[in-house]
């Protein structure tokens, strides 16, 4: 297993679980239910095409790597990243955690979105955990 990260505290924006999710959703995006019947084959392709097992790219696997508290943040109308996901990501995360899902918001620009909403969420999360 790898040595914790060792960081103040992290923030999450719109990060997949696994790989398998993040395609399978995009597949569907693009191609309705078909994408999900085209997502083994899909899978197949990738460590033969851009050289990276897919099994490596599932960030819900390796939480436990951060030993710092933890925001995740998501787009209520993200259909890139799904609400089960970033719930699936924050249950599993240990310690200090929060979540803020941003109503009307898609996977884009979240500061750009919600400029204000974004500035205070973030600051009131990050200033008591930055170590000065």
């Amino acid at each position: 297993s790898d040595p914790p990260i060792k960081a103040d505290a992290l923030v999450f924006e719109a990060v997949y679980a696994t790989f398998e999710a993040a395609t399978e959703n995009r597949l569907k995006l693009y191609l309705g239910p078909l994408g999900s019947w085209l997502l083994p084959a899909a899978m197949k392709q990738v460590k033969p095409r851009l050289g990276v097992d897919p099994a490596l790219l599932r960030p819900i696997d390796r939480l436990d790597a951060f030993n710092a508290p933890t925001l995740f943040i998501a787009g209520a109308a993200d259909r890139h990243v799904s609400r089960a996901e970033t719930q699936r990501l924050f249950d599993r995360a240990p310690g200090a955690k929060d979540l803020w899902i941003i109503a009307g918001a898609a996977h884009v620009d979240f500061h750009e979105f919600a400029k204000d909403a974004y500035e205070t969420r973030l600051l009131s999360f990050l200033s008591p955990h930055l170590k000065r």
